[in-house]
This record gives C-alpha cells, sequence and structure tokens, in this order.
C-alpha cells in the first residue's frame, strides 16, 4: 500500500513521525519510576530511591540514533558540577534524568538516514521507476549495522522488516521494526511534492467555490478521500 497503512505500520506518514514520548529504563546507581506528565529516571541516594530535581533547571541531553540504540555513558556539567549519565537502549526523546540539584532531558538527534517512530525505525531507498514496475531486491544496512535484503514485488513500494528496529527500553530483548520504502524520488522531494499538491488542491478549492458553489460537495468528498489515501 503505497499510501495507507499496511500490517506492522502506518504507511508514509511512518517517515516524517518523531518520536516524543517519555520512556526508559532504570538501574544501578538511578532510579526510574512514572509520574504523573511522564517517566521520570532519577538518581539513587545512598540507596534509596526519590531523588528529583532541584532548582538547576532542565538541560537538553543530545544523543544520537546510534547512542540511544546501544546505550552510552555521557559526562556532562550542569552549575559547575559533572554528572554522569548512563543512556539506556531504547530511551526516546523526552526521557527525563533528575538528580538532586539538576535536571536533563533526552533530545534526539536528527538522523541522516533513519526516522524514529516510537520504537520503529524508518528508512528510504531510491529505486529506478522501472524496479517499481517489475520488483527488486535492495540490501540495506540497519541501525545496528547488520545488512539485510528487503524483497519489493512488483508494485510494492513499503516492506516491514521485523525486529530492525530500536530497542524496547522496557525489555531490552525485544525491538521494533524496520519499515524501508522504495521510490524514484527521495524523501525531501515526496514530503515537498505533498506540500505542492495540498496547496494546489486548495487553490482549486477556492476557484470551484467561487465559480461552482455546486460542485462544494463533491471536492469535499473527494479531499476526504485523497487525505485518506495519502495517510
Amino acid at each position: 500500500d503505497f499510501f495507507g497503512g499496511a500490517a506492522g505500520g502506518g504507511g508514509f506518514a511512518d517517515l516524517f513521525a518523531q518520536a516524543a514520548m517519555n520512556g526508559g529504563g532504570g538501574g544501578s546507581p538511578f532510579v526510574f519510576s512514572m509520574r504523573p506528565g511522564g517517566a521520570q529516571f532519577g538518581r539513587r541516594p545512598a540507596g534509596r530511591p526519590g531523588a528529583h530535581a532541584g532548582g538547576g533547571g532542565v538541560q537538553p541531553l543530545p544523543c544520537t540514533l546510534e547512542e540511544l540504540y546501544t546505550g552510552c555513558t555521557k559526562q556532562v556539567t550542569a552549575g559547575g558540577k559533572p554528572y554522569s549519565i548512563d543512556v539506556k537502549p531504547g530511551w526516546k526523546a523526552g526521557t527525563k534524568i533528575s538528580f538532586d540539584k539538576a535536571a536533563f532531558v533526552v533530545q534526539e538527534l536528527k538522523h541522516a538516514k533513519f526516522t524514529r517512530a516510537g520504537n520503529d525505525l524508518t528508512m528510504w531507498v531510491t529505486v529506478a521507476p522501472a524496479a517499481l514496475l517489475t520488483g527488486s531486491r535492495q540490501r540495506v544496512q540497519t541501525l545496528g549495522r547488520r545488512t539485510v535484503t528487503v524483497e519489493f514485488p512488483p508494485f510494492t513500494f513499503r516492506q516491514v522488516v521485523p525486529k530492525e528496529g530500536m530497542p524496547i527500553s522496557r525489555s531490552p530483548t525485544e525491538r521494533g521494526d524496520l519499515v524501508v520504502f522504495a521510490s524514484p524520488v527521495s524523501a525531501e522531494s515526496y514530503a515537498q511534492l505533498r506540500q505542492y499538491a495540498t496547496i494546489l488542491m486548495y487553490i482549486v478549492g477556492i476557484y470551484i467555490f467561487i465559480n461552482y458553489s455546486s460542485l462544494i460537495m463533491p471536492l469535499l468528498m473527494m479531499y476526504q478521500l485523497m487525505r485518506a489515501a495519502g495517510g
């Protein structure tokens, strides 16, 4: 299904989805808890849970997609004091880490190849137009640096590779999926085309409204159909 959803994903809209969900897991020397307003991940002081940020303000903690995939330790400074933060695999943008006098929130950096949507990853491969008619076999490298072969039957633009997405923070042995799109145009070009098509549709709609008011209802129906087809 080129525009819409299919089992295992949500169509082309997945390419532009950006995760902004709280999440993450716990582990010494920190403690993870769910509170109203989102997940909280704090330092465990002297073996006791519950350390929470004081007046130091919330600082961004920029993380690459690779760092959020594998996990890492980041050394940061706030208020002149150094902090060591163990980034857990699968953390999402918005995950908060709290200390006694400082707090940090994960900021997911844009990746050149992958887009994250929850626990899933999406990527785009450019193929010749003829490959869409005859089908093709594409070798792609996952974020975990594995090379997988993705089969695209004729007239198929979207395939799902199970278990090749992001680690699930609360179940580190499980992973989301990798959604691969094949198209003769790049993801950026496709996004621009959709924007131009939307603008053109509004212009045509205004023209018809002014000159052919009896066609308003058919126009609205066509608009809803195009939105449904475009995801």
